[in-house]
């Protein structure tokens, strides 16, 4: 889940003459939200065969499901990740930080295979497969998140 919250708002809107607020919600504001977004419209615009043999671009399907995932387990400051597609219409989400290394193979929405190398946060072992409940992967990405802001503050 995300610690970001949405944000409300209210403006006026004036219909057949009646002036009232509407409340309207934002969705919240993510540091890797517009790179995230091109990635995956790059790779669902991919041509069929982008790879020199019969490798088909990244379904739509997929894409969506990962942009909606990274929305429920990623922090607003988590580092953008790496997109990677696959041959078969898949993905794989990335992320290396020093020594965290956290790697999503969305198969398919609801069918994704997660490996890192942080066997301390992850006691199933390195490579657990995903289906409904992402929980395992939560702990992993804050340490990755603090990592990432520790090293942004040295720099």
């Amino acid at each position: 889940m995300s610690t970001s919250t949405s944000a409300f708002s209210t403006k006026k809107v004036q219909s057949l003459g009646m002036q009232r607020n509407v409340a309207t919600m934002s969705e919240p504001e993510y540091d890797w939200g517009e790179a995230v977004t091109e990635k995956l419209e790059e790779l669902i615009n991919l041509e069929h065969g982008w790879d020199g043999y019969n490798s088909c671009p990244v379904s739509f399907a997929n894409a969506s499901f990962a942009q909606a995932l990274l929305k429920e387990i990623c922090n607003a400051d988590t580092p953008s990740p790496q997109i990677v597609p696959g041959t078969n219409g898949d993905l794989q989400i990335e992320w290396h930080i020093q020594d965290v290394d956290i790697e999503l193979h969305i198969v398919q929405p609801y069918n994704v295979r997660f490996w890192t190398n942080d066997e301390q946060l992850c006691p199933s072992g390195n490579e657990v497969q995903l289906t409904t409940v992402y929980n395992v992967v939560l702990p992993v990405i804050r340490k990755l998140t603090e990592l990432s802001n520790d090293q942004s503050a040295a720099a």
